[in-house]
């Protein structure tokens, strides 16, 4: 039970990052810093994510490849 409620605070805290940053930037940024797209942009109507939560999107995208690994 203690592994379960470890594991749905660590996805709250993902979920409501990609909330501040809007879900489709946030995701991109993420992929992007993965390699798994070449262009952290989305299209329009989407404008890119704040300058501000780089740094965050990058620490996880970094969790998630160590989680790979």
């Amino acid at each position: 039970m203690a592994k379960a409620q470890r594991l749905q605070t660590e996805c709250n805290k993902v979920i409501d990052l990609l909330i501040k940053t809007g879900v489709f930037r946030g995701l991109k940024t993420v992929l992007h810093y993965m390699d798994v797209v070449s262009v952290p942009l989305c299209r329009k109507p989407f404008a890119p994510v704040d300058e501000k939560y780089l740094p965050e999107l990058k620490a996880l995208a970094q969790e998630l490849l160590e989680e790979k690994a």
